[in-house]
């Protein structure tokens, strides 16, 4: 345990001492802890002030001199408790009654006095504490970076780590050290990391080949720090597929350094990935977790709920002919004005118009039935008993939901027969003939055939790009580093594909969008780390680009491949991964290669 004596910090300040009941040297500090008293004694808490240092000054003595002797007692008795105490006081306090109390209560007690103010004695304890109760230690062959604010250490293969370092001092990312550094501990729960080079202007990146890369003449001042507090640390480790590594980063793992906990993240690494990029999200995730938001436990609480709505819509839904229309009052762009049923099924695209001068609901009853201007006339037209009786056997039969016209004559008539009957009864917010069109537009989408494909969806260059490949090979991760460059992430793993009435192949996310996967880090939300304007909820699908890992030579063969779904063609092109190549560069270069084709440009498709 560090510690630091009262008679060090006596001669340090060259305090007056007016006080004591012990040897200075036996009152030990333990806790680097400067006191100040008046918040406990105004709020007459007990505080836990042994081993700290307190301080008394005027306005602690003001605050005292308001209250009665026996207050006065009570309260000091209280805040000291039977624990030795150290106290420095201001210049000019009568410390009569305190030492009575220390020889009542027979603790060990120190008084020391100062002549400075309070502001000044603050600063130069700090100063003591700092230098005395600090403790050390060295970690050798690490990288010590500043990302995104992080102090982040890297440690792993050394080529790997160079070549990393450079990536993102580019990207004005800061660079402390890459041999090594002094890990210091003050006090509280951080740790800081610093060059073990003192010389500012050394600050050399030493490559595995000899030779010496000077830092700040390459890339300037503003990269290079000093110091920095050790925030996350980092491995890098060869990938194996006989290792299990991290998927969904629930279990975080830590690595104590002088007592503190730092959270450890081993990185897989594997060909054709943009290391830079991944280190910056391991980094932005860290972020995001110390300002209270945890993607992985997010996505876990999501996926919770997920299952248990599927079961209660599976529980709703015995009937095989129905279809499920998810949010349907968020997507029509509807207002909810009775009904609580949370689901709508329906088992047609086609609205229902009930006809009451007929008897029975004809095949309406699994669709939605529409009340607009007609049928609210049609209505009114009948006597209150004629209206009533038609209504009351209207709504003697179950129906998936009623649309209304917001400024229907008989809106709040059917607004007491939907609240009876629990039927879910939406208004339009829009024009009511635009929600119409959107509503079937919905339906005709809901009711089309659809599928799940194990992928990544992309927006490039304006085009829908499906990337496919083997559970491994790197899909994430290539569509993380294409987010970074400006595309756009529609969906990952779990690709949603529908094929429209005019006969398009559009993808979409799932009910828990924009999280993806990487190995090693766990799950993390691109839309919290990257912003809005990084993901998008659906997108035609115009090609199919798969991934392989192989030596082969080519990645444009000159033959043209296509792959179907839900019967539908679409082209695909083949990439071959390995050393050296980087897969969003290929994954670019082909989606411009057919968009030029589709353009005429550069040749014939």
């Amino acid at each position: 345990m560090v510690e630091i004596s009262a008679l060090e910090i006596r001669k340090y300040l060259a305090l007056e001492e007016v006080y004591k009941n012990c040897e200075l040297k036996d009152m030990k500090i333990t806790a680097p802890k400067i006191q100040k008293m008046l918040g406990s004694l105004v709020s007459d808490t007990i505080s836990a002030n042994n081993n700290c240092i307190n301080i008394m000054g005027n306005e602690e003595l003001e605050y005292l001199q308001k209250e009665s002797a026996e207050e006065r007692k009570r309260k000091l008795k209280n805040y000291f408790g039977d624990f030795p105490v150290f106290m420095i006081l201001s210049d000019g306090i009568d410390i009569r009654e305190i030492t009575e109390l220390m020889k009542e209560e027979s603790a060990d007690c120190v008084i020391l006095r100062t002549k400075a103010g309070f502001q000044e004695v603050n600063r130069s304890l700090k100063k003591v504490i700092r230098k005395k109760m600090k403790q050390e230690t060295v970690i050798e062959n690490t990288l010590f970076l500043e990302i995104y604010g992080l102090g982040v250490l890297i440690q792993g293969d050394k080529s790997l780590r160079n070549s990393l370092a450079l990536e993102l001092m580019k990207k004005k990312h800061s660079f402390i050290s890459n041999n090594g550094i002094r890990v210091i501990k003050y006090q509280g729960n951080e740790i800081f990391g610093k060059n073990i080079i003192n010389d500012y202007s050394k600050y050399m990146l030493k490559m595995t080949s000899g030779v010496e890369f000077d830092v700040l003449k390459n890339f300037g001042t503003a990269v290079g720090r000093r110091s920095k507090r050790i925030d996350m640390i980092l491995i890098l480790e060869s990938w194996s597929p006989k290792k299990k590594f991290e998927r969904l980063g629930l279990d975080e793992e830590f690595e104590k350094i002088l007592d503190i906990n730092i959270s450890k993240t081993i990185i897989p690494i594997r060909t054709g990935r943009s290391l830079s990029v991944i280190v910056e999200a391991v980094a932005l995730n860290q972020r995001l977790k110390s300002m209270g938001e945890n993607s992985s436990m997010n996505f876990f609480d999501e996926t919770k709920k997920l299952i248990g709505r599927n079961k209660m819509r599976a529980e709703k839904s015995s009937d095989k002919n129905l279809f499920l229309v998810e949010n349907f009052e968020n997507k029509a762009g509807l207002r909810k004005i009775a009904g609580e049923e949370s689901e709508l099924f329906i088992d047609s695209p086609e609205l229902y118009y009930p006809v009451f001068e007929v008897s029975g609901l004809q095949n309406g009853m699994n669709r939605l039935h529409v009340f607009d201007e007609d049928i609210s006339l049609r209505l009114e037209r009948f006597t209150n008993t004629e209206r009533h009786q038609i209504l009351e056997e209207y709504f003697e039969k179950k129906m998936s939901g009623i649309l209304i016209k917001n400024d229907s004559s008989v809106k709040e008539e059917i607004i007491k027969y939907c609240k009876r009957k629990n039927i879910n009864l939406y208004e339009n917010r829009d024009e009511f003939n635009i929600t119409l069109d959107l509503t079937e537009d919905l339906f005709e989408f809901e009711v089309s055939p659809r599928t799940t494909i194990h992928g990544v969806l992309m927006e490039i260059y304006g085009l829908g790009v499906l990337i496919t490949g083997k559970s491994g090979v790197g899909k994430s991760e290539t569509g993380l580093e294409l987010v970074t460059r400006g595309h756009r992430l529609i969906a990952d793993d779990r690709v949603g594909v529908v094929l429209t009435p005019d006969k398009i192949l559009k993808g979409y996310c799932g009910e828990i969008p924009y999280f993806m996967e990487l190995r090693g880090v766990g799950i993390i939300n691109v839309k919290s780390l990257y912003g809005i304007g990084a993901v998008k909820e659906s997108k035609s699908i115009n090609m199919v680009v798969e991934i392989v890992e192989d030596e082969a030579s080519e990645f444009i063969g000159n033959q043209t491949l296509t792959e179907s779904f839900l019967e539908k063609e679409i082209v695909k092109k083949i990439i071959h991964i390995n050393t050296g190549r980087n897969t969003a560069t290929l994954v670019e270069a082909v989606a411009l290669d057919y968009k030029g084709k589709r353009l005429e440009i550069g040749g014939k498709f």
